[in-house]
C-alpha cells in the first residue's frame, strides 16, 4: 500500500474539506483510496492522511480533492 498525507490550510472550514473528500467517494472504490483526517488541533493545518493500492490512483485522488476545494474558493496554493 502507497501512504502520502495532504496539509490542507486551517483557513478552509472542514465542511467543506469532508464535502471535498465525499466526492472521492463516487469516483474511487474504498478498496482503491482510503482517508484518515484526524482532529484538527488548534489553528494548525488539517493533515488528510491517504492510502492506496496505486501511486497512481493516490495522485489522482490528492489532485482531486484540491481541484474541489479550489472550486469552492479555497485554493490550496
Amino acid at each position: 500500500m502507497n501512504k502520502d498525507d495532504m496539509a490542507i490550510p486551517s483557513s478552509i472550514p472542514d465542511k467543506v474539506i469532508r464535502t471535498a473528500l465525499e466526492t472521492l467517494r463516487g469516483e474511487f472504490g474504498e478498496e482503491d483510496v482510503t482517508w484518515e483526517v484526524p482532529r484538527r488541533k488548534g489553528n494548525r493545518p488539517t493533515k488528510v492522511y491517504f492510502e492506496a493500492r496505486e501511486l497512481a490512483l493516490l495522485r489522482r485522488a490528492k489532485d482531486r480533492v484540491e481541484a474541489v476545494l479550489a472550486a469552492a474558493g479555497h485554493a490550496l496554493y
